[in-house]
């Protein structure tokens, strides 16, 4: 069953995360695609202007730097005096007859140079022919899908010079097509990476369900052959409480006659405070009972007391994962989430005789608790857990990613693409972790529903047991 929901759950969460970020990186190629385009368009408008700028203050035009700005430009351009072609166009005219590998590309500027008079002309309403005399230059930019164009006519004493400027963007197309496949070939390493981490992240989050449920199938193969007697438990402790044997059975009383699952000693409600002189065992109580009651909603006077009587019914369903002191912890949150009865019965709590030490290491057992406490609330409400996780994920990813995409808005462009990723990996693992957690709750829900058959069996083999006890 396991495998097959490990395969669902890494499924599902493969096609989900790669959805996400195949949206992310096609949105990110469109920007990153118009940011490309943008500032291309604009850099052929600064070198439009100068070009532009240089003709109205020169009065003799060098073939120098003509055949300059068409290499640094990357441009072509025809400049006309008073409708007449410069002897410098007639001279590549002929040396490019000489060279056959030339004549295409020549036929492809110069179609291109025709189309940006026509376009210039019909529908920019600017005619590059134009002989007669004007007062102050005039100019007209415009892009089509193959190029970028400037067409202008300036003033030169009684006549007029033309200038055709085109940018080709076989360049620019060339540069996207291969951007695309370089992402193409990036997004699929990426979802084959994500497909692996699904594959291991749902089979980390399923490993302690199913040794869960492992333990459920032992237990319930062992069930006959373990506790005969339904103080068991409580009789394993009757040399520590033999100094007052009139709280013991207060204890048991309590389980028989309220049908309680579990009594707990509350040493806090009494003298512990006073009593106990070390500081910080008062501070870890405190903090593992406020934590506990916070975080499973309940209202447990003291978890780490280890005075406590259990049914028949608690123990055959308590599944022990810990040795040390963390078990009064993982008592007390199976308890709560199971809804079991618990009663908490005020004790005396006297300090520890002189010359005696604790088997207690305040730090370090103290962090083994915690940590327990998280471990078991990831465990036991993974919805919540999760989705803590993803909050918080998802504000560092909003953090990052509102000051982007404000910019993108007044600007147009993206100037910060590494923050942009980024952000958007954080803003998915989010997402992942609230899909998680979705389906561990469900798990969790189905293996509420398998302990409530568990505890019926128990019950019958009780009642099977201690007839008397009906």
């Amino acid at each position: 069953m396991f495998k097959k929901l490990h395969r669902q759950m890494t499924i599902f969460s493969a096609l989900i995360t790669s959805g996400i970020l195949i949206l992310m990186a096609i949105a990110s190629l469109v920007i990153f695609e118009r940011g490309l385009t943008r500032n291309s368009y604009e850099r052929f408008l600064n070198n439009g202007n100068s070009c532009v700028a240089y003709l109205e203050t020169q009065s003799v035009l060098s073939h120098k730097w003509i055949l300059e700005a068409k290499q640094e430009y990357g441009v072509e351009l025809r400049i006309l005096n008073n409708g007449k072609r410069l002897f410098f166009d007639k001279l590549n005219e002929e040396s490019s007859s000489n060279a056959s590998g030339e004549n295409g590309r020549k036929s492809s500027v110069e179609n291109m140079l025709a189309e940006a008079a026509r376009i210039s002309r019909e529908e920019q309403g600017l005619d590059v022919e134009y002989t007669g005399s004007i007062s102050l230059p005039k100019e007209v930019y415009f892009e089509t899908a193959d190029f970028y164009a400037c067409t202008a006519l300036i003033p030169k004493g009684s006549g007029v010079l033309s200038l055709v400027l085109v940018y080709p963007l076989d360049g620019l197309k060339g540069q996207i097509f291969h951007q695309r496949i370089l992402w193409g070939g990036l997004l699929l390493i990426a979802v084959l990476a994500l497909v692996v981490f699904s594959w291991f992240f749902t089979g980390k989050m399923l490993r302690p369900l199913e040794e869960n449920r492992k333990r459920q199938t032992q237990f319930i193969a062992s069930a006959s052959h373990e506790l005969r007697s339904p103080l068991a438990v409580i009789l394993s402790s009757v040399q520590a409480i033999e100094a007052d044997p009139g709280e013991c059975r207060r204890f048991l009383s309590t389980i028989k006659s309220e049908g309680t699952d579990m009594v707990v000693g509350d040493r806090l409600s009494s003298t512990y405070f006073t009593e106990n002189k070390r500081p910080f065992h008062n501070f870890g109580n405190s903090i593992v009972r406020g934590s506990i009651n916070r975080l499973f909603k309940s209202d447990i006077k003291d978890i780490m007391t280890g005075y406590r009587a259990m049914s028949y019914r608690f123990v055959k369903t308590f599944p022990v994962l810990s040795r040390n002191f963390e078990i009064e912890t993982e008592m007390t949150i199976h308890a709560i989430d199971k809804n079991m009865q618990v009663e908490n019965v005020i004790i005396e709590y006297r300090d520890r005789p002189e010359g005696s030490e604790s088997k207690l290491n305040t730090y370090a057992d103290g962090f083994k608790v915690l940590k327990t406490i998280m471990r078991m609330f990831k465990n036991y409400k993974p919805l919540e857990f999760f989705s803590i996780i993803a909050a918080v994920l998802f504000v560092v990813g909003m953090a990052f990613f509102i000051p982007v995409l404000i910019h993108f808005l007044e600007v147009g462009t993206v100037n910060k693409l590494p923050t942009l990723i980024v952000s958007g990996f954080v803003i998915m693992t989010a997402i992942i972790c609230w899909f998680s957690g979705i389906i561990l709750s469900t798990l969790v829900n189905q293996h509420k529903q398998d302990f409530e058959f568990q505890t019926q069996m128990v019950t019958n083999r009780y009642k099977d047991l201690f007839p008397e006890e009906k």
